[in-house]
């Protein structure tokens, strides 16, 4: 975490506003990575004050436009919730939910470039686990630090170009 930290200081320091809201981004995101990974949940305790977080910075500093962020965050939770929908099981609500939290941090259009990193990355390591023989087509695995990895390339500006 504290690598991405100075990574992101770097990178913006130009723009300190950016910088501070990149660092609680970050922490939320890893963190959540962490606890999917750990427990194979992404907790509302978590996701819920994030959102509000996130509606909050984008209306006292507009980044994203507080439309934007709103667009982004109805296309991030409405996208996986078809998702979780048409996979009947394939998608937790913590990763519908934290779809909706990274399009509320990254924003329209950069929520489709953060999503689609996250799927890519998913199911690259799927496919790695599946040839390994590691899990099965139906074995659970964790998704949200994809997710959150997506979300950072978005917002480092990698994807998407935020």
């Amino acid at each position: 975490m504290a690598v991405l930290w100075v990574i992101a200081w770097l990178r913006f320091r130009a723009e300190p506003i950016k910088v501070g809201l990149i660092w609680v981004y970050i922490t939320y995101l890893l963190t959540v990575a962490v606890i999917d990974l750990e427990h194979r949940r992404v907790l509302n305790s978590m996701t819920i004050p994030a959102a509000i977080v996130a509606l909050v910075a984008s209306l006292l500093t507009g980044r994203p436009e507080p439309r934007d962020a709103l667009l982004g965050g109805a296309i991030g939770l409405g996208l996986f919730f078809i998702l979780a929908l048409i996979g009947r099981g394939a998608l937790g609500a913590g990763d519908v939910k934290l779809a909706g939290v990274i399009g509320l941090m990254t924003g329209y259009p950069q929520v489709l470039s953060a999503l689609a990193a996250g799927v890519l990355l998913g199911g690259l390591a799927a496919l790695v686990l599946l040839i390994s023989g590691r899990r099965g087509r139906r074995s659970y695995m964790a998704y949200a630090p994809y997710l959150a990895l997506g979300a950072l390339l978005a917002l480092f500006e990698v994807v998407g170009g935020g």
